[in-house]
């Protein structure tokens, strides 16, 4: 995996910087803070995209991330309005469109071609949105997805695109609404799959690193309610989200050398 240049580097701490600005300055303003995380993501997709003036070519996968990052924003906003089950099914709809958005980078123009990623991406999008509840579960699954992308040995700027995700969604432990993490994480995992996975062959490592998260959100509650079962004291909701992060990450790595094997 080659390394990132510097520019590509500093995604996830502009991703960071943006989400704190955003939610220091939601305190007055409900729209910011519902997303701060949204932006946050947009602006480290913007860093992180190979040309952030062109983002609309439809030859480049990783440039049309700031696309996904825009509908992760304007989940925020939605969530602002109507009952839970709105905001879930509008997390859907818009993974959907991401889905779409993508799949036009790759020249799959036909309703057939188009379909999967658009199917995955208000799946992953839904899924995303029932599981995601608490701060660490958002930064969990971010960074499953960037190990399990590492494991897999994607280039280097498709873990850090998951870094982007999972720097933004600290947010979340001030406050920040949830929802717009689901959108990226759900487009993002479309957008790796449709550049290196099953979307291009047979399911493969990638396949497996996409859906590390998903896992992930699964398995973290029962390691918390193991924990406190047997009253391991000082170890609170992230104690078991680091450990969640390093079995699932095992696995993946694992699972990226037998694919590889």
């Amino acid at each position: 995996m080659a390394l990132p240049n510097v520019r590509a580097g500093a995604a996830p701490v502009a991703a960071l910087l943006v989400a704190f600005l955003a939610l220091a300055a939601g305190r007055g303003a409900r729209p910011l803070l519902a997303c701060a995380a949204g932006l946050g993501i947009l602006a480290g997709w913007l860093v992180l995209a190979p040309d952030p003036l062109t983002f609309l070519h439809p030859a480049r996968l990783l440039g049309r991330l700031p696309g996904v990052g825009l509908l992760a924003v304007a989940m925020g906003v939605i969530s602002l309005r109507g009952p839970p089950w709105l905001s879930k099914s509008a997390t859907a709809v818009l993974g959907a469109f991401a889905g779409a958005w993508l799949a036009g980078a790759t020249g799959r123009a036909g309703l057939n071609a188009a379909l999967p990623p658009v199917l995955a991406g208000a799946a992953l999008a839904f899924l995303f949105a029932r599981s995601l509840k608490q701060p660490s579960q958002s930064v969990v699954a971010a960074a499953v997805l960037a190990g399990g992308l590492m494991a897999a040995g994607t280039p280097a700027a498709w873990p850090l695109a998951a870094m982007v995700v999972g720097a933004a969604a600290l947010a979340s432990v001030g406050g920040a609404t949830l929802s717009p993490v689901a959108v990226a994480l759900a487009g993002l995992a479309v957008a790796a799959d449709l550049a290196h996975g099953r979307f291009r062959a047979g399911f493969n490592a990638v396949d497996a690193a996409c859906l590390t998260p998903l896992l992930a959100l699964w398995l973290l509650p029962r390691i918390e309610r193991r924990i406190i079962r047997i009253n391991v004291k000082n170890l609170g909701p992230w104690s078991a989200a680091m450990l969640t992060v390093a079995v699932v990450i095992a696995a993946a790595w694992v699972a990226a050398r037998y694919r590889h094997g």
